[in-house]
């Protein structure tokens, strides 16, 4: 899945998410090209452009959400694209996707291989669910996967 954005273009193999910007954006971001592997996202923070403002779209790897004053603040970001109205219905589907890929992603041992306690997973699930990445009944489905014995 390719999508064009304002600040550059998002690639999706379901296992890699690829940001590529040319010219003046690559300056404002300081590089041409990221790559973010699912598995280290914790979420997709979307902000819809209004008639004023450009949205953006985030892929977060940290544990603290980036926050922006401004929508135009994110434009130096390396994991932010900006997007206008027009691209807006482009990157829903994208969105989606890597919400879904972030749920199945998710396993039951952490970076240093540790087992990760079910209640780690349920309060990841809840969160996603609550943020509107997953549906009420892909919520359920994953967390009856996550309690069943």
């Amino acid at each position: 899945m390719r999508v064009q954005g304002r600040s550059g273009r998002v690639q999706f193999d379901g296992v890699t998410i690829t940001i590529t910007r040319q010219g003046l954006f690559s300056l404002l971001s300081l590089n041409r090209e990221t790559r973010i592997a699912v598995t280290s996202l914790r979420s997709v923070q979307y902000v819809a452009p209004t008639p004023i403002w450009n949205g953006y779209i985030t892929f977060e790897t940290g544990a603290q959400p980036r926050t922006f004053r401004r929508p135009k603040d994110a434009l130096h970001d390396r994991n932010t694209v900006m997007i206008t109205r027009r691209q807006m219905d482009a990157f829903d589907p994208l969105r989606i996707a890597v919400e879904r890929a972030i749920v199945a992603s998710c396993n039951h041992f952490g970076p240093a291989g540790m087992p990760v306690s079910v209640a780690d997973e349920l309060a990841k699930l809840s969160a996603l669910h609550q943020q509107g990445a997953l549906s009420e009944v892909e919520f359920e489905q994953a967390k009856a996967r996550l309690l069943a014995p």
